[in-house]
């Protein structure tokens, strides 16, 4: 039953909204206040709860409250005097309660709404402290705090989101990023970023377990390592420049020496006179061994005799005398 009514509502909702959008278009709408619109959001975000609420097995309905609920509340409150600039603080705190009522609904099938709502939490918080901090530090800590939550992931479950360090990682590193690029080592950064990327293996390699099989990041790490180095004395600045040419002069030099030393071990050998062989020592006479005589011969054994069989005839003949 409640289906139903919930259908004729948004049917209702629908049609206004049509209607609304078609006063907006013609130009009737264009210098209705900030009053107007935060009731209309409000209203739907409303409505969105009450659909929440009539089957609570469907969370879908918690992310349009979540946005449409809070801007409207937020636009009712410009209109009595609120800041402009603090509008978009409404919808990213709102979508960031729809989405952590989605996780705590079942952590185990719905952990993946950490991840929009963090993002929310943090934009939320950019607002005010770029105007305290400045862009700079605004954006490392938005970077920093993306990894934040995917450092909650991982703390939720070692064993199977184990892969959450990686992005949380990069995310550590690329917050660093700006920091030196304001520091002034723009030239640093390519490869910055490769070692970064780097020790973030590193550290998957050190939290290898049974239950948590990264043996292979080692490998991954030593080339991002290799690369990461490469870059920074490619184009790097100051006494790093001539890092490249060093290098090449020192191996091609190197290997000139390794060869004339060789050459020249190989042209001593040549040269040096050959002694005549040692004379053969003599030869020492082996006595022969002497040969063991031979075993003398058995006399062969004699036959024992045999006694003839008896024959057939004979015996009936001495059983008639």
């Amino acid at each position: 039953m409640h289906k139903d009514w919930i259908r004729v509502v948004w049917g209702l909702l629908l049609i206004i909204a049509g209607v609304l959008m078609l006063l907006v278009t013609l130009g009737y709408l264009a210098e209705l206040s900030s009053l107007f619109w935060g009731l209309v959001l409000a209203g739907l975000g409303v409505t969105f709860m009450v659909t929440y609420f009539g089957d609570r097995s469907q969370w879908w309905p918690l992310i349009p409250a979540g946005a449409f609920l809070p801007l409207g509340l937020g636009l009712l409150l410009t209109w009595i005097g609120l800041p402009d600039w603090l509008l978009p603080e409404f919808l990213f705190l709102g979508l960031c309660a729809a989405f952590a009522t989605i996780y705590l609904f079942n952590r185990q099938e719905n952990w993946w709404a950490l991840i929009p709502g963090g993002v929310m939490l943090i934009l939320a918080i950019i607002t005010p402290l770029e105007r305290v901090l400045g862009g700079v530090w605004v954006g490392a800590f938005v970077m920093w705090a993306i990894a934040a939550a995917f450092g909650w992931l991982f703390l939720q479950n070692r064993r199977q989101n184990w892969w959450a360090l990686i992005p949380g990682g990069v995310m550590v590193v690329i917050g660093v990023l700006p920091l030196l690029a304001a520091a002034g080592w723009e030239s640093l950064l390519p490869g910055a970023l490769f070692i970064g990327i780097g020790l973030v293996f590193v550290v998957l390699y050190l939290l290898r377990s049974p239950e948590v099989p990264t043996h292979w990041a080692l490998w991954v790490a030593g080339p991002m390592f290799l690369f990461g180095l490469a870059l920074i004395m490619f184009l790097g600045e100051g006494l790093l420049r001539y890092f490249w040419p060093a290098l090449l002069i020192l191996l091609g030099a190197g290997m000139l020496v390794r060869n004339l030393l060789a050459y020249g071990r190989v042209s001593r050998e040549v040269g040096r006179p050959t002694e005549p062989p040692p004379p053969p020592a003599p030869e020492v006479p082996v006595p022969p061994v002497p040969e063991a005589p031979p075993a003398p011969e058995q006399p062969p054994v004699a036959p024992e005799p045999s006694e003839p069989p008896a024959t057939r005839g004979s015996d009936h003949v001495g059983e008639e005398a």
